[in-house]
């Protein structure tokens, strides 16, 4: 495995990371901080998943850039988008208990396919 799929990997899983920060961004949450809360608990844990949006985001540009040195852009793009789609889909299934019809597992399965073909078949 080149050192160009192993940036894809993990920007991967840094893409989802990033993704559910977004989730976790409540913005009822950081307007009820005041200024004078501003260095306290409640404001931390209402500006931390701000803080891990730019800290994922930056690592996952960082790391999809990394990779698209070493493989064509379009392979490398195709590939971080199926495996997001692949670990995005696993943490809705196991973290957030959603379920899934026995459909949407044949076209996740077609994505992993699509995911390992182009892994196989790239020099």
């Amino acid at each position: 495995m080149s050192k160009g799929f192993l940036y894809l990997f993990f920007a991967s899983i840094i893409q989802v990371m990033w993704l559910y920060n977004i989730k976790a961004i409540d913005r009822k949450k950081i307007a009820s901080v005041k200024l004078h809360e501003i260095f306290s608990k409640k404001a931390l844990l209402a500006f931390l998943p701000i803080f891990g949006y730019l800290i994922f985001g930056i690592s996952n540009v960082i790391m999809l850039t990394n990779a698209m040195k070493t493989l064509p852009p379009s392979i490398a793009y195709a590939l971080w988008s199926g495996l997001v789609i692949g670990w995005a889909s696993l943490v809705d299934r196991l973290y957030f208990k959603q379920r899934f019809t026995w459909l949407q597992y044949v076209f996740l399965f077609c994505i992993a396919l699509g995911v390992a073909g182009l892994n196989f078949t790239t020099k």
